[in-house]
């Protein structure tokens, strides 16, 4: 409140857990209580829902397909000893420079992907390991190896995904529909796949995702549909079963979004009679206009 920040606050992006929506829901009645908080639409809009818990689903059913790859990493990464004698490794299979081997962190799934992208690369060194070291005893298997390559390849897009919404210097919230759809269709594509851990995997994946899509927040659809690239269209390509349905709730919100915005500039400009109206300068352009704009 020192800074202000009670007036500023429009969303915040939480995970499923019981204690975090408690949380935001006591958060909305406090800054709901602030006269002049500016809590939009009443705090409609506040809770965004997190959507790492899909990658989390799936990669804890595959825990037991990673093990060796981790506790190979683990056993490499325990001493500078070891480190000396598997870079002597990598240099007799005559691997190239590059990033080096890390060890994932249960709370972050990307690193998950950073780790077998990056142990995948050094699998021959590992096999030569084996040979030179004889307290080493957790190699992975081929199948083990192929496995991991099939992971990575699921995570691949999620990672590609995440970097770009993760992005600061550049609107991201317009991208959201047509990234989450591609995840969709990724989905799809690895649930019918031959390999059963990866169907299985990818399935998982699936029943999370349906849950998260069903409650997508409309502040992101938004987001889409005010890029001049996709327009409404963007609904009805992504979800054409109930595109009509939650086209015209998105109408409606974005009315009345657009009608409190112009109330708010309307107060604030109403005792300042040397300074043009800034709400004569929104009338010039009719909501209808406007909404018959992002429809066309």
């Amino acid at each position: 409140m020192e800074c202000g920040l009670e007036k500023k606050v429009f969303s915040i992006t939480l995970d499923n857990a019981t204690n975090n929506d408690s949380m935001q829901r006591n958060l909305k009645e406090k800054l709901q209580m602030i006269s002049g908080s500016g809590l939009l639409r009443d705090g409609k809009f506040l809770h965004i829902r997190c959507c790492d818990l899909i990658v989390k689903e799936g990669l804890e059913l595959a825990k037991g397909l990673r093990h060796n790859i981790r506790e190979s990493v683990r056993y490499m990464k325990a001493s500078q000893k070891r480190i000396q004698v598997f870079a002597a490794c990598v240099e007799r299979v005559r691997i190239g420079s590059g990033a080096g081997l890390s060890l994932d962190v249960p709370t972050r799934w990307n690193s998950t992907y950073e780790m077998l992208v990056r142990a995948l690369k050094f699998r021959k060194a590992f096999k030569n390991l084996e040979v030179v070291d004889i307290n080493y005893h957790s190699l992975p298997s081929e199948n083990e190896w192929n496995c991991g390559e099939q992971i990575s390849e699921l995570l691949k897009p999620f990672s590609i995904i995440t970097t770009h919404f993760s992005g600061s210097k550049y609107p991201t919230s317009c991208v959201y529909f047509t990234k989450i759809w591609r995840i969709e269709l990724l989905l799809k594509n690895f649930a019918s796949c031959d390999d059963y851990d990866l169907r299985q995997m990818a399935k998982d994946m699936q029943f999370k995702f349906t849950k998260y899509w069903e409650e997508y927040n409309i502040i992101l659809a938004m987001g889409a549909i005010l890029d001049p690239r996709m327009k409404l269209d963007v609904l009805e390509r992504v979800d054409p079963a109930t595109s009509s349905l939650k086209t015209e709730v998105l109408r409606t919100n974005l009315t009345d979004i657009y009608k409190e915005y112009q109330d708010r500039t309307r107060g604030s400009s109403s005792g300042a009679s040397s300074a043009p109206n800034p709400h004569d300068l929104v009338t010039e352009s009719p909501l209808e206009d406007d909404l018959d704009n992002v429809n066309s």
